[in-house]
């Protein structure tokens, strides 16, 4: 009687625990059909966040290139110094693998497309995309010309805005001022070094209302027009500057309208 006893109550507990495992089966089914559609719902998004940023990558490398410049070669500020790693490289089997990996891999690679997106923005920020003074008309543009004084074929390496004498000059990007002062044939000068290898220039200051080593905004009032040093009459030079080789500016204005239209 007691073996029996026993014996009911195992096959007892035994079918419980059949029931229990069964049930528990279920839920796992039900746990994991729920985890891939969150899964494929998360990853999709994940994957149309990326076509999108792509695209907004693509538009931004458009404009630095039709500026002149290689996106891929212009040195990108950092917001922060990265944070230490290391470690000796063991290569995780698929064992190791954790669920829903193949959404990482996507968050992974949003990650990526992400931070060369703010990259960029921090570049085009700094940019100068717009012309330094408000009323203008080119003198003499980008390259080879006759030099106004001796009439002679020389290399321009800016462009020469006309413009009323002590007009106002505006720096054409955020940057932080190298030169202020008097500088040979350029008479009053300013230099301003905005990040990523870009300068620019501005020469035959009537006057200059920065200093060496100032910061200075978008739209920044630095200077005068005028016509000072090896200059025929009021007007302003002004250069563009990529890693030390000069740009022509009207390539960065014709940039700057590109970014007008796309907004």
């Amino acid at each position: 009687s007691s073996v029996e006893t026993n014996l009911q109550e195992a096959l007892s507990k035994r079918n419980q625990a059949l029931f229990d495992g069964s049930r528990m089966r279920h839920q796992i089914n039900e746990l994991q059909t729920r985890l891939t559609q969150l899964q494929e719902t998360h990853e999709n998004s994940a994957v149309r966040l990326s076509q999108q940023t792509i695209r907004q990558i693509a538009t931004m490398e458009k404009i630095i290139h039709v500026a002149g410049l290689d996106p891929e070669k212009i040195k990108v500020p950092h917001t922060q110094k990265p944070l230490g790693q290391g470690g000796p490289f063991i290569p995780a089997s698929s064992k190791d693998l954790l669920p829903a990996g193949k959404l990482k891999n996507s968050l992974i690679n949003l990650a990526s497309h992400l931070d060369r997106l703010n990259a960029l923005k921090r570049v085009m920020e700094r940019l100068p995309l717009t012309a330094p003074l408000d009323n203008w008309s080119i003198t003499s543009r980008f390259g080879k010309r006759r030099d106004p004084i001796n009439k002679r074929w020389s290399a321009h390496y800016g462009v020469d805005f006309g413009g009323v004498k002590r007009q106002s000059i505006y720096a054409t990007a955020p940057g932080t001022v190298r030169t202020a002062g008097w500088k040979s044939k350029y008479g009053r000068f300013i230099e301003i070094d905005h990040g990523s290898g870009v300068r620019t220039r501005y020469g035959h200051l009537h006057k200059i209302l920065v200093k060496r080593g100032q910061k200075v905004n978008f739209r920044h009032k630095i200077g005068l027009l005028g016509n000072s040093g090896r200059s025929t009459g009021p007007h302003l030079h002004y250069e563009t500057v990529f890693n030390g080789k000069a740009i022509d500016p009207m390539k960065f204005l014709k940039a700057g309208r590109y970014v007008f239209q796309e907004q």
